[in-house]
């Protein structure tokens, strides 16, 4: 049975992906401060990743990945080892991506989009500049394939050779709103974005996109995710603290 998780304030809790309804496990993680969960991801082995920002003294790093504040801008983890700083020279990352397979990893700096085929190893910036990206992705497939979605203009960019060269798609969402662009693994050209109050939809590989009906959402989408073991069942998060999370299965 898979299981995909999610963040309520300093509550982790995790639901059947078989039926999406039954709550089988929680863990609260929390300390004395303010403590804000960004983002949370899973892997191949069913390990379940959570970051964000605390300002506790107290915050349980028992086993954790991180147990002392990032010295840089961008740290790297390699197969669960312990994060170290990656020779990214920038004050600050906006939005990252990587392959697969981790080799190539494309992050969104205020010096534009920089990219590393070595796991973050070593960097070089791309031969486009492109102001902030609010969201990155790459193609699971075929990691040539590369998207960016501008943070002021919600214009969406594309890459075919690994983020070194971009062209604009033609294509835009609300700004200061797309937060996310997420790909099917097993068939690519299926692609599902979130912006502002909705879900986006494409078939074609970036070229065109519908909005999906979400039923009594009047709350932005502050997050969206494909169950890896069943790419068709998409999940959809409501931005309101303890808000609704909503399960397609089409």
């Amino acid at each position: 049975m898979r299981t995909i998780c999610g963040v309520v304030l300093q509550l982790l809790s995790c639901i059947s992906l078989t039926f999406g309804q039954a709550l089988i496990n929680h863990r609260v993680l929390s300390g004395n401060g303010s403590d804000q969960p960004t983002v949370i991801a899973s892997d191949s082995n069913g390990f379940i990743y959570v970051a964000g920002n605390t300002t506790s003294g107290n915050f349980p790093v028992t086993n954790a990945l991180e147990a002392a504040p990032p010295q840089g801008a961008l740290e790297v983890s390699i197969n669960g080892a312990a994060f170290v700083n990656s020779s990214l020279n920038v004050t600050s990352v906006y939005a990252v991506a990587a392959s697969s397979d981790g080799h190539l990893v494309i992050v969104s700096t205020p010096n534009g989009i920089m990219r590393s085929t070595d796991q973050g190893v070593t960097w070089t910036a791309a031969a486009s500049v492109l102001p902030l990206c609010s969201a990155l992705a790459v193609d699971p497939v075929n990691p040539s394939n590369t998207y960016a979605l501008l943070l002021q203009s919600g214009a969406l960019y594309e890459s075919s050779d690994g983020g070194v060269n971009w062209q604009n798609t033609g294509l835009s969402f609300p700004s200061n709103a797309a937060t996310q662009i997420v790909i099917n693994p097993r068939t690519p050209t299926t692609m599902y974005l979130s912006a502002g109050y909705m879900v986006y939809r494409s078939t074609d590989g970036a070229q065109s996109w519908q909005p999906l009906s979400i039923p009594n959402s009047n709350n932005s989408i502050s997050a969206i995710a494909l169950a890896p073991s069943q790419p068709n069942v998409l999940y959809a998060s409501a931005s309101l603290i303890f808000g609704p999370v909503f399960r397609s299965t089409d």
